[in-house]
């Protein structure tokens, strides 16, 4: 009869396995276990043995003592030394030796694998990989006591107690379990990765392999076989084969530890196909037991089992959208590219954009639920525009890469490259009779008032201001009526959503984008087109910079105009000694919170005033509509009118703007004198 395992050690498939109780990586071991996966027979010793050994040592008041003071790089590496010195001098500790000794033999007193285990290791957020020791092939029951202590002490390795230091986590709340596995004879081993990690492609399997240990592939001794395996079909197939050069092999020696050995392994795969295979299949069962992609430390024996060593979330694949169904493919265009907004998207901002845009629907008859739509996908705290039905449009595929080149160049040569794609062909449109009437109607009223604003842009431009003026007003007066109760005002605020998801399909749409394409089509339409043609027919290549310098200086730009409006504020400021001490002395922070007393000097305080009360709420990144405002938040504004009050004349906003114009007159001129000459 089998002995028990004695306490206080766990066997892998323990179901008291927690984070707490025995660390990352063994809790990972503990679940491949519990699902049948192939890994080394083992036991875990908790972490409640580490924190009993720190206790009764004395070592808490070492390690506090070592972390003082750990500014200088090289501070990390001397208090990991005077930490591991004093583990090392305690010695494992008496009273575990009988236990330790009767759970290595419950697994057969064979050669063994000891790994530490920690607290905050192997997560799906944070990635301790290589930051605690492994020791391999540990013989004898004196050699694994102290690889069992050495393992403790490495949980204040200098790149572990750096890396919690950069990551905000308490030095005290850190604790470390040991892995105490049978040690597999590996005839190969290697890494193996659920998704590619360096293309993201969530359809591959990538296999890095090595002959015997893979010590010496994660140590970067050795360049490996590379396999690619293609997991969309079924059976999977391989798709790329590269063999390494494998010169070093790390293999187990008989007295204990490893030896190295050197050879000419390059025409050798280390991996058959059949097993590469077999190994992807254990991967993808291993993935969808921990729904996520992992990294996968596996290992081949002499009989041809595979065993699974460890596995970790990959942490540094991009996230997918959760809804995002895996066929068909799908282009998704990332929509902080449109708007050069490359900072996370709040999840109110997202909302709100989501809205609006869906109310383009509306325009065909649709009311798309928010929750099932397929428009615009959530991901990495970003939104993202599937533009999949762009590229399958028999009209709409060419024009996109050409119309998005003046937005992103880069995104634009990605779509034309999909274009080429089979998976992105063409494909006949087939519309309901209610929805080509709708697009009917509406490209009827969009050419009416294009034609508009084309013939008279500056009263087109004054009416569409007042049409969302109006209807804005409208909306707010409708949704937010005075209320006190603080809760009844963000009640009321999110009735402000079903108004907005009617302003695109009903004003934005129909109304202001026929104004905005006015003044769009002559300048990409005919400007540069006739800047080409100059060029051409004149020798002259620098003509066809001409419409770089036609766009400058163009007036009712409410970037330019804030601008203006905040130098304008400065200005007034130049002769106001309290205003310019205020703001020469004191950091825009101090003055922001002055402001909102009503303590900054008389001028200061009004010029800001006044500046607030018309542009108050744009503010960085406007379009996230979580983000603050400067009326919330006017340090920008004060940091803005600090810098303007040392700013030389010739590079104050009003001559930039000027000159600008200036130049725009010049090379309208130039361009119409180069034309008339042909």
């Amino acid at each position: 009869m089998t002995p028990a395992l004695p306490s206080p050690f766990l066997p892998l498939d323990s179901p008291q396995a927690h984070l707490e109780t025995v660390g990352g990586k063994a809790r990972n071991l503990s679940i491949l276990a519990r699902a049948g996966i192939p890994v080394p027979a083992g036991f875990f010793i908790p972490t409640s043995v580490y924190r009993a050994f720190v206790r009764d040592n004395g070592l808490e008041a070492h390690i506090r003592a070592a972390l003082e003071n750990l500014e200088p790089p090289a501070a990390l590496e001397a208090a990991s030394g005077r930490i591991r010195a004093a583990f090392r001098a305690a010695g494992f500790p008496s009273g575990l030796s009988a236990p330790l000794e009767a759970a290595w033999r419950w697994l057969g007193a064979p050669p063994v694998a000891v790994r530490s285990s920690a607290t905050t290791e192997d997560l799906p957020d944070l990635s301790f990989a290589g930051q605690q020791d492994t020791y391999l092939n540990v013989v004898g029951l004196a050699a694994l006591q102290q690889a069992v202590v050495d393992c403790w002490a490495s949980l204040w390795s200098g790149r572990a107690i750096g890396y919690r230091t950069r990551n905000g986590i308490p030095h005290q709340q850190a604790a470390l379990a040991v892995v105490v596995q049978q040690m597999v004879p590996a005839q190969a081993s290697g890494v193996l990765f659920t998704a590619n990690p360096l293309t993201g492609r969530r359809s591959e399997v990538v296999i890095d392999a090595t002959l015997g240990l893979g010590e010496a592939l994660v140590s970067g001794q050795v360049e490996p076989d590379h396999y690619i395996v293609r997991t969309e079909t079924e059976p999977p197939v391989i798709a790329r084969k590269m063999l390494g050069g494998k010169a070093a092999i790390i293999t187990a020696a008989a007295e204990g530890g490893v030896r190295r050995e050197q050879g000419a392994h390059a025409d050798q795969q280390a991996l058959a196909d059949e097993h590469i295979l077999a190994l992807t299949r254990l991967g993808r069962r291993i993935e969808a037991l921990y729904n996520a992609p992992q990294d996968i430390e596996w290992a081949l024996d002499a009989a041809g089992r595979l065993h699974i060593l460890q596995s970790r979330p990959i942490t540094s694949l991009y996230p997918l959208p959760k809804n995002l169904p895996p066929q068909p493919p799908r282009a998704l265009l990332g929509f902080h590219l449109v708007q050069g907004v490359h900072e996370p998207f709040s999840p109110l901002g997202q909302d709100v954009i989501v809205t609006l845009l869906l109310g383009t629907a509306r325009l065909v008859g649709l009311r798309p639920n928010p929750a099932e739509q397929t428009m615009l996908y959530s991901a990495g705290e970003r939104l993202w525009i599937n533009i999949s039905g762009i590229l399958r449009h028999p009209l709409l595929r060419e024009r996109y890469p050409r119309g998005f080149s003046h937005i992103d160049p880069s995104a634009a040569r990605l779509a034309q490259m999909l274009l080429d794609d089979p998976r992105f062909a063409p494909r006949p449109v087939q519309m309901r009779a209610r929805t080509l009437a709708s697009l009917g109607r509406f490209s009827g009223r969009f050419l009416f008032r294009l034609l508009e604003s084309l013939a008279r842009p500056q009263a087109a431009r004054a009416r569409i201001h007042r049409l969302l003026h109006q209807r804005t007003a409208a909306i707010r007066r409708a949704a937010l009526p005075a209320a006190e109760d603080a809760w009844e005002v963000l009640q009321r605020a999110l009735g402000l959503f079903p108004a907005l998801g009617s302003l695109f399909p009903e004003v934005v749409l129909p109304e202001a984008l026929p104004v905005i394409m006015g003044g769009l089509a002559p300048y990409f339409g005919l400007v540069q087109a006739l800047a080409r043609q100059a060029a051409q027919s004149c020798g002259n290549p620098a003509l066809e910079q001409i419409p770089l310098h036609i766009s400058r200086g163009l007036p009712h730009n409410v970037t330019t105009e804030m601008d203006l409006a905040l130098w304008q504020a400065a200005r007034s400021l130049q002769g106001d000694a309290a205003a310019r001490a205020a703001l020469e002395r004191h950091s825009p922070e101090a003055l922001t919170a002055a402001w909102r007393r009503g303590a900054l000097p008389g001028a200061l305080q009004s010029a800001v005033d006044g500046f607030l009360d018309r542009y108050g709420a744009r503010g960085l990144g406007e379009i996230d509509i979580a983000r603050p405002r400067w009326r919330d938040d006017p340090r920008h504004v004060f940091q803005t009118l600090g810098s303007y009050l040392r700013i030389e004349a010739r590079q104050a906003p009003d001559a930039v703007f000027a000159r600008g114009a200036q130049q725009a007159a010049a090379a309208e001129r130039e361009l119409a004198a180069a034309l008339r000459s042909l």
